[in-house]
């Protein structure tokens, strides 16, 4: 159920740019969560990756083309500002 929660989440930011300028501004996970949870998303880091990688449907591989900014489309600005967020080595 949390997962949902976090892929609820990812598509919330994603769609609503005034969120997404607040997620541009983290500083770590924990402020990530509680921006989340003050939202109305309760989820944890392990459950944002499970989510991010089901989303996106992102092998290993294609995760490095995402946070080198070669992929483009719906979602994948949110999904940069996470991993980056989250650090890569979460997804390994």
């Amino acid at each position: 159920m949390s997962q949902e929660k976090a892929q609820e989440f990812i598509r919330k930011v994603g769609t609503e740019r005034h969120l997404w300028r607040i997620l541009d501004n983290l500083k770590s996970k924990d402020d990530l969560l509680e921006v989340a949870q003050s939202l109305g998303y309760t989820f944890s880091v392990e459950e944002l990756k499970l989510a991010i990688v089901q989303i996106m449907d992102l092998q290993d591989e294609d995760l490095e083309s995402v946070v080198g900014g070669v992929r483009g489309g719906f979602g994948y600005g949110t999904v940069l500002s996470l991993v980056n967020l989250l650090g890569t080595e979460n997804f390994g």
